[in-house]
């Protein structure tokens, strides 16, 4: 008898965090779609967004990492808003769209989101408080996503 796969899923408050964080747009940088808008009802919404694993939430799933633990798979951090169109596609070819790959869009995403509440400037260190990274990757990341030449992105 095999057992049911367990699934480290988000939480409500996680998801509704993590599309705020890129203004309810996909975070692919070839899409950035926005992911919600109105019904013919006046007092609803229509979402298309979906917030997706960069690791998968279970085994055998796109991109799991087996040393992760349940919080962490869980975590915003291993969180990235998408559309439902750009979500089928990385799950389908986990190893072009690398786990490397999605933390720089989902960095690139959150920062234009920021950037567009006019919080964020050029020589801002917002990404460099969150992440780690430097600004010079951060900037030569935007750059190459911009020319849709990235493909992954090395932390120091």
């Amino acid at each position: 008898m095999q057992l049911p796969l367990l699934r480290d899923n988000f939480t409500a408050k996680t998801i509704l965090e993590l599309r705020k964080r890129v203004s309810e747009r996909c975070s692919n940088p070839s899409c950035t779609a926005p992911t919600s808008g109105p019904r013919s009802d006046n007092d609803k919404s229509i979402t298309i967004g979906v917030a997706a694993h960069i690791c998968a939430a279970a085994p055998r799933g796109p991109r799991f990492t087996e040393h992760m633990s349940s919080d962490e798979r869980s975590h915003i951090r291993n969180a990235i808003w998408l559309c439902q169109s750009c979500s089928k596609l990385i799950d389908n070819d986990e190893e072009y769209f690398s786990a490397g790959m999605l933390n720089g869009w989902k960095e690139k995403a959150e920062y234009s989101a920021l950037e567009n509440l006019g919080g964020a400037t050029k020589s801002s260190n917002f990404s460099i408080e969150k992440t780690g990274f430097t600004q010079e990757i951060l900037k030569e990341v935007i750059e190459l996503s911009d020319n849709n030449e990235f493909l992954a992105l090395k932390t120091i």
